[in-house]
């Protein structure tokens, strides 16, 4: 699972063709360790599509906590098409997250139509 830092977070989260969970935790804290215990295991499920389940070690980027004012943890932002969609607060079991992830994908837009190929027949 991918740790974000300061410089990362912006250009992570703010893809609008993905959608995504970004937990706030700490080593410390025995909640986070429980909820980042699954998390690879719920990024497997959703492999090749656009999904993505980062987290921020509070310890390590504290500007980053403080820019959420997160002060519970573990804390879970619930992104969807490059917007915050939710701020979650403590322990969050993984078949709710995983239910909110489905939620968030089928309400991304469409991707556009690739262009037609030319086929060989018509170049006769």
């Amino acid at each position: 699972m991918t740790a974000l830092t300061q410089a990362t977070f912006d250009a992570t989260i703010s893809d609008p063709t993905r959608v995504g969970i970004v937990v706030f935790h700490a080593t410390w804290c025995a909640p986070s360790r429980l909820q980042l215990a699954f998390l690879d295991q719920l990024a497997a499920g959703f492999a090749g599509k656009p999904v993505y389940i980062t987290q921020v070690d509070v310890d390590a980027e504290p500007e980053l906590a403080d820019q959420f004012e997160i002060r519970t943890l573990p804390a879970t932002l619930l992104i969807g098409a490059g917007e915050i969609v939710e701020l979650l607060l403590g322990y969050q079991a993984e078949e709710f997250l995983k239910s909110y992830l489905e939620q968030l994908l089928e309400a991304l837009p469409a991707p556009p139509p690739s262009p037609p190929t030319p086929s060989a027949s018509s170049a006769s």
